[in-house]
């Protein structure tokens, strides 16, 4: 996967020991790091979330949800 400079990512695998990998044009900075809810509102438009039984990281999991975070609504 490709992710061009300031740009957000995220990823859902449907089996389990994927490997993922992408290509980035600098040192990775943790600190820099942001995360947002992937079940936030604005991102789906309304759409519902497929339900499922999903394994998410913590840091992933109470992450601020995208509308909160700019102020969407």
């Amino acid at each position: 996967m490709y992710i061009p400079r300031g740009f957000a990512h995220g990823y859902l695998t449907l089996e389990d020991d994927t490997l993922m990998q992408w290509c980035v044009d600098n040192d990775f900075c943790g600190e820099a790091t942001k995360a947002v809810r992937y079940d936030s509102d604005f991102v789906w438009e309304g759409e519902p979330w497929p339900e499922a039984e999903y394994i998410v990281l913590k840091k992933d999991w109470n992450a601020m949800r995208l509308e909160k975070l700019y102020c969407l609504k």
